[in-house]
């Protein structure tokens, strides 16, 4: 029987794309759910609302956050942050306080609370870009953006909270996550371009960069895994340890929609902070008893008849 059971949580940006369906997933479960994020615009996703609780707020303004003040929690899941290595490129101070410091606020308040723990979904763009691969935990870190580094001093945020101060803290490093409901981002790009034009679609890049694709169910299911049996202080990368160039992620979706005609412009270009190649070791996650369900064809497939359906 799962122990997060009956349990009051808080989801730091709960309206996004993650954190709906791992929102979603803790009320199945019947726990007490609070979601702060800075957008409640996504509601209509959530199916049980009868034990949740939304606060519309900036985790780097003190008046906002004082909300919390008087709501109870036993776990914080904390998915807030930039999301997005151009824009972190563009703006690295706004990145900076909406990623590394308002971690650095959350943590204040889950030591305030004595929480059981609290997890935190990194990236896999705090690792090296000439690590070999596949990438696991011991892999060197050096950061290739501002968004990297955000999320870096999160971590080490979460590491010191662990050491300083006994907080039970998880670090999660994402790869990529797909899946229905996603509304931005390379799968979700290709998937919409060839909804508006099945003859022509343009990629980014020369089409070889390698991925790491995990659906969206089998990251909810990790986020909590770790959540129940993570070792205090611990790090885990989380992908599905599969490497896809995306040029064959394109003739997958163009498969799967039953495209057969279509031309592929390759830009040739990318933008700062890119990533040639990255994809998972996941074995120290597999240890806690991670197993992936679904498999990148069927994964896609749900991910276009969602979009089919919501266009």
């Amino acid at each position: 029987m799962s122990i997060l059971n009956n349990k009051r949580i808080l989801v730091t940006g709960g309206m996004g794309f993650i954190g709906r369906h791992l929102v979603n997933k803790l009320l199945e479960m019947n726990n007490e759910v609070t979601i702060i994020d800075l957008s409640v615009a996504e509601i209509k996703f959530f199916k049980n609302k009868k034990k949740l609780k939304i606060i519309e707020g900036d985790l780097t303004n003190k008046d906002q956050l004082d909300k919390l003040k008087n709501i109870p929690f036993n776990y914080i899941f904390h998915l807030a942050s930039g999301a997005s290595v151009p824009n972190s490129v563009k703006d690295p101070e706004l990145d900076f306080f909406s990623t590394a410091y308002a971690t650095l606020k959350i943590l204040q308040i889950a030591l305030r609370k004595e929480v059981e723990k609290f997890i935190y979904l990194s990236t896999v763009s705090v690792y090296d870009i000439n690590n070999k691969m596949p990438i696991d935990e011991n892999a060197q870190i050096k950061v290739s953006s501002p968004f990297g580094a955000s999320k870096l001093a999160g971590e080490s945020y979460c590491y010191a909270f662990n050491r300083s101060y006994g907080l039970n803290t998880n670090v999660i490093r994402l790869f990529n996550a797909f899946g229905p409901g996603m509304n931005k981002y390379f799968i979700h790009d290709m998937i919409n371009k060839f909804i508006n034009n099945p003859q022509k679609v343009e990629v980014l890049g020369d089409g070889n960069q390698v991925r790491d694709y995990l659906y969206i169910d089998d990251v909810v299911d990790a986020i909590i895994l770790v959540a129940e049996k993570g070792s205090a202080g611990d790090d885990y990368n989380l992908g599905s340890g599969q490497p896809f160039k995306v040029i064959d992620i394109v003739k997958k979706i163009a498969t799967l929609m039953d495209i057969r005609d279509y031309e592929i412009n390759l830009t040739n270009e990318s933008w700062a902070g890119d990533i040639k190649e990255w994809y998972s070791n996941s074995k120290k996650i597999e240890g806690l008893g991670f197993k992936k369900r679904i498999d990148i064809d069927l994964g896609l497939k749900k991910t276009i008849d969602y979009l089919m359906i919501n266009k």
